[in-house]
């Protein structure tokens, strides 16, 4: 027992130390193989219920692994750390149950590599789902190290997951052979040889072609405003007037003859303004007027309103008492320019339990106006069906409109690309864990759907960190938390489609029919053992 207790905390503990920022980045290969001994330990025991065991070491090894990569949650909501343990804990876990089903009905060598492909479902769920949670996918692991996964351009994020197992799984069969034959040549040259052909060789290859990587596209001068108001004590205290004075004093201080857009964070207005109104909300008309005198289109977030005729309604809209209309709030980005009406995208991917209810088809029927208000201070959001592109006449910018958790969504994020965009607008607060990880982790993950896309992207948070990152992934001008920062720089319009823009998560879809195959294949063999058995 505490032998299989302390290899299940060496799994969490590995990963943890191998995460961004800061983490050896190599301990990733290794993070498994403890939790693989834990199952090989239970098969060679005399225990009952192995497959239960199992799942309970599992479960208490990715509980942990929740609890040290994402502590921080708990600046925003206690409640929130506690759901991830739980929940994403029990989905982890999930997958060793499954594994151990194909295991006792199937050639063990090859179970253990579907573990790979059983990992790669569970994190298609976390994209995909009402938890959706893929802050954790073992592709992410990479993205300090991003020149080590440049092939991220034909594979997606679902590349490193599949690369992490494929590695610690092989690194582990060849251990379990030493143990078992104590040859300890053959475990010296096959660890040598699976470290070369599956570590080293795609390293040096994705180096490679960071080095020799041509930044495509036309040129476009961005100018990013940082203006740093703590969600906590100021965001939603100070006079939105005076927030939006800063911002414009701040953007207006680098802006020059040849700027062509101005980023500003997520929720920049967030008193809530009438779509269909627009161009009479006073903060909208001063940056109106701004744009126009200096001949430079805005890129900002805010919070919107959309009314309905009842027949018009939408899943997440509800009754306003006073008008009987029908109404959506949005988390929306904006795009001014002086001369139209302004450009909306809605922000339709949206965080669980803060504008969003989660299973909201079964629960708000029995909740009602309690499932509303779930959502956060101001209550659930409506989405989009389809991704939008702003578009400008002064210039070629086609620009993405990414707003905060968007990003963290590889094959979310290409449908931007293939409608066109030649360029990220990633607009964010994230001001809510404090000077933690969580911020920081977040502008790493950026970078992955940079070299994803091989798109330049300009990152406007309220407060650390906005920057500049190219089509590499390579950051520059990354500014502090908490400090008031504008930033300008010389970005890259890329009009050209990667593979993985192209097709999406094929990983994916091709994880979850081996998968699939694989059950199916186990069950029925149990199946027809359990009725020889009987005869």
């Amino acid at each position: 027992m505490p032998k299989r207790l302390l290899l299940s905390l060496s799994t969490p503990l590995l990963l943890w130390l191998s995460w961004p920022e800061g983490g050896f980045t190599p301990l990733i290969f290794i993070a498994f193989i403890p939790l693989l001994f834990v199952d090989l330990d239970l098969e060679n025991s005399e225990v009952k219920r192995k497959g239960r065991k199992l799942f309970w070491y599992a479960y208490l090894s990715f509980g942990v692994w929740n609890l040290l990569g994402t502590w921080w949650l708990i600046y925003a909501s206690p409640a929130a750390l506690i759901a991830t343990i739980i929940i994403n804990g029990l989905v982890m876990a999930l997958v060793f149950s499954l594994y151990s089903i194909i295991k006792k009905n199937f050639d063990k060598q090859r179970a253990y590599l579907s573990l790979a492909f059983l990992w790669i479902c569970e994190e298609t769920l976390q994209k995909d789902w009402d938890f959706s949670f893929p802050w954790l996918n073992l592709g992410n692991a990479f993205a300090e190290r991003i020149s080590w996964v440049q092939w991220y351009e034909y594979t997606g994020a679902f590349g490193g997951t599949l690369w992490v197992w494929a590695v610690n799984i092989l690194l582990f069969l060849s251990i379990k052979a030493f143990l078992e034959h104590k040859r300890r040549k053959r475990l010296i040259s096959q660890t040598l040889i699976i470290l070369l052909f599956l570590v080293v060789v795609p390293i040096l290859w994705s180096k490679n072609t960071f080095n020799k990587y041509i930044i495509k596209g036309d040129t476009a001068q961005i100018v990013a405003v940082q203006p740093n108001f703590n969600v906590y004590s100021e965001k939603f205290q100070i006079p939105e007037r005076e927030q939006l004075n800063k911002f414009l004093r701040l953007a207006d201080s680098l802006i020059g003859p040849k700027t062509d857009l101005v980023i500003g964070p997520e929720t920049m207005i967030s008193s809530g303004l009438y779509e269909d109104r627009l161009d009479q909300a006073s903060s909208i008309i001063a940056l109106q007027n701004f744009s126009a005198k200096n001949q430079v289109p805005l890129l900002i977030g805010a919070a919107t309103i959309q009314f309905y005729e009842a027949s018009a309604k939408t899943k997440t809209s509800r009754l306003h008492s006073k008008s009987g209309l029908y109404y959506d709030i949005f988390n929306s980005a904006l795009l001014i320019d002086g001369q139209a009406y302004p450009q909306i995208y809605h922000k339709s991917k949206l965080v669980v339990g803060v504008e969003m209810m989660p299973l909201s088809a079964i629960l708000t029927p029995l909740l009602g106006e309690i499932a509303e208000d779930f959502g956060g201070i101001s209550g659930v959001h409506g989405t989009q069906e389809n991704r939008e592109v702003f578009k400008n006449s002064r210039n070629n910018i086609n620009a993405a409109p990414i707003i905060c958790w968007e990003s963290d969504f590889g094959e979310y994020v290409t449908d931007f690309t293939r409608m066109e965009s030649n360029f990220f607008a990633l607009i964010t607060n994230d001001d809510w864990w404090d000077n933690t990880q969580g911020h920081i982790q977040r502008m790493h993950y950026a970078k992955i759907r940079a070299v994803e896309n091989r798109r330049d992207i300009a990152r406007a948070a309220n407060t650390g960190i906005s920057c500049f990152i190219d089509q590499r992934g390579e950051v520059y001008q990354r500014t502090n938390y908490r400090e008031d920062a504008v930033i300008i720089g010389t970005l890259n319009l890329n009009e050209e489609l990667t593979y993985y823009a192209k097709s999406g998560d094929f990983l994916s879809r091709i994880s979850l029919f081996i998968s699939g195959f694989l059950l199916l294949f186990a069950m029925v063999r149990a199946f027809l053992n359990k009725r020889k058995s009987k005869f």
